[in-house]
């Protein structure tokens, strides 16, 4: 293969590693073209699976690890989520540094985190406090 990754295959790469070091355990991360969503999925590879708690303690686990409090970004973030790092080169800003910003902070709406327990789906945009709860058959 002799094709170069884009920032969004890399960054994903990152934030997958990233995420696996936090949480000690693999995190799928994907782009959905469809959507326009970066996924976040987190996956229970023990026959038991994830709790309800669980999946709300490593949702809010993440957000915080973004940056999140209460669904507000802490100041010294300016306005972009940590998560947004890994989709961006390292020591050199495209533009200048206020449209880069302008882009990370587009960026950082597009991540929500999937949890799967006890035959529920549960969804959260990272930027938020809500939790939405989808029955699965």
């Amino acid at each position: 293969m002799n094709t170069s990754p884009t920032l969004l295959d890399f960054g994903i790469y990152r934030l997958e590693k990233r995420l696996e070091r936090e949480l000690d355990r693999f995190v799928p991360v994907s782009y959905s073209w469809d959507e326009d969503e970066i996924s976040i999925t987190l996956i229970s590879f023990d026959s038991e699976g994830y709790s309800e708690p669980v999946c709300r303690a490593l949702i809010e686990k993440l957000r915080r690890s973004a940056g999140y409090r209460d669904g507000q970004l802490l100041d010294f973030y300016e306005g972009t989520s940590s998560f947004t790092a890994p989709f961006t080169h390292e020591g050199f800003v495209k533009g200048d540094a206020e449209e880069n910003n302008k882009r990370l902070k587009e960026l950082s709406k597009k991540f929500t985190i999937y949890c799967f327990a006890e035959s529920k789906r549960f969804s959260a945009k990272l930027a938020g406090t809500l939790i939405s709860i989808t029955e699965l058959d």
